[in-house]
């Protein structure tokens, strides 16, 4: 087994890990899904968090989930309480996305599957893609102080299934990354804390610790 540790910038589209095939291709319905779950106990999380589904719809609160008068929730809008025959189908996927987002993260809606993820500091995007309507959105969990998701890809065409444990917390998020024959952790820092989380990759460097040859 060879080791090594190393540090870098990021560029481009940073650290993506898709269900596609295709490179670029986010939301890709036709794609087997990532598997995604929570750590146990995780299930009841975080006062940071933003969302969008391609749309200026708000978030809708889930009962379980504690209220933080830190971080309220937009106000609400009519078009959760309109016959759904008057929205045209994106407009439901949208609306039952942001209605629904908790229990989509936490895979207990099928319909609505894990297409990819991107990873930064104190920052974790998510697409989501919902194959028999073609629906699609994204959701940012930003500063999530401990919050741990797990995700599995499709097996590779070498026979690996590759697996990623990503640790959200304030400024910093860690990838524990499997791909059978390597295993690397990577740690995701903001190159100036200033700036504070954000998608600006300029600002964010990684420091990788790889083990090839298992």
């Amino acid at each position: 087994m060879r080791t090594e540790c190393y540090e870098r910038d990021l560029t481009e589209n940073g650290y993506t890990v898709l269900a596609s095939r295709r490179i670029g291709e986010y939301c890709d319905t036709k794609a087997e899904p990532l598997k995604m779950w929570l750590d146990k106990g995780d299930e009841v999380f975080w006062p940071g968090f933003t969302l969008t589904a391609d749309s200026d719809l708000p978030l809708r609160r889930p009962a379980d989930l504690p209220d933080y008068p830190d971080n309220p929730l937009p106000p609400e809008t009519d078009i959760f309480t309109m016959d759904s025959e008057e929205l045209s189908q994106e407009e439901r996927d949208e609306v039952d996305f942001c209605k629904n987002w908790y229990d989509i993260l936490r895979g207990k809606r099928q319909d609505w599957q894990c297409s990819g993820f991107r990873v930064f500091a104190g920052l974790v995007e998510i697409y989501f893609v919902r194959p028999e309507t073609g629906g699609i959105a994204f959701l940012w969990l930003k500063e999530a102080n401990g919050l741990r998701l797990h995700f599995e890809c499709p097996k590779t065409r070498l026979g690996f299934t590759p697996s990623y444990k990503v640790t959200i917390s304030r400024q910093t998020t860690r990838v524990e990354e499997d791909q059978g024959y390597m295993m690397r952790e990577i740690r995701f820092m903001l190159k100036d804390s200033s700036k504070g989380v954000s998608l600006d990759v300029d600002n964010q460097r990684i420091a990788v610790t790889e083990a090839v040859g298992i």
